[in-house]
């Protein structure tokens, strides 16, 4: 019904849906899309993707400022692989499953990740550790992992 999804009706929540078949499907947060080269990507889709590796437990993608615009920085919890095969299964799947603009530059492994008050990832907090990590310049198509 065309009455129901008047645009008078609608609030600015920072949200991306799209509608399909009459149903509302929310996709994510409009701050967590980002240009790299030009290209939008959302970040909580690489993050779906992270998921299906088996050996991670939890994953946050970030957008970090370089003087170019920004890298993608995946930040993962593992189950208790080591980091450096955890980096690779991780880099592999991501090469297999995204295009090059979508794929992390840069694969970082942590015990945990920063949650606010209300449980949800910091991701301010973990942009300003992975920064603080990682010193030297950043740029598209360098993948790294500590």
């Amino acid at each position: 019904d065309a009455a129901v999804y008047s645009v008078a009706k609608w609030r600015q929540t920072g949200d991306w849906a799209e509608v399909r078949d009459g149903a509302i499907f929310l996709r994510g947060r409009l701050c967590f899309r980002v240009k790299i080269l030009g290209q939008a990507v959302q970040l909580e889709e690489i993050e779906e993707v992270i998921a299906a590796v088996p050996a991670v437990r939890g994953s946050c993608v970030l957008a970090l400022p370089v003087a170019h615009g920004h890298v993608l920085a995946a930040v993962v919890v593992g189950t208790g692989e080591p980091r450096p095969a955890l980096c690779e299964a991780v880099r592999s799947h991501l090469r297999r499953a995204l295009p090059p603009h979508h794929t992390p530059a840069l694969v970082h492994v942590m015990a945990t990740l920063p949650t606010t008050v209300s449980g949800k990832v910091d991701r301010r907090r973990l942009a300003a550790a992975v920064l603080r990590r990682y010193r030297r310049p950043l740029g598209p198509g360098r993948v790294v992992g500590w």
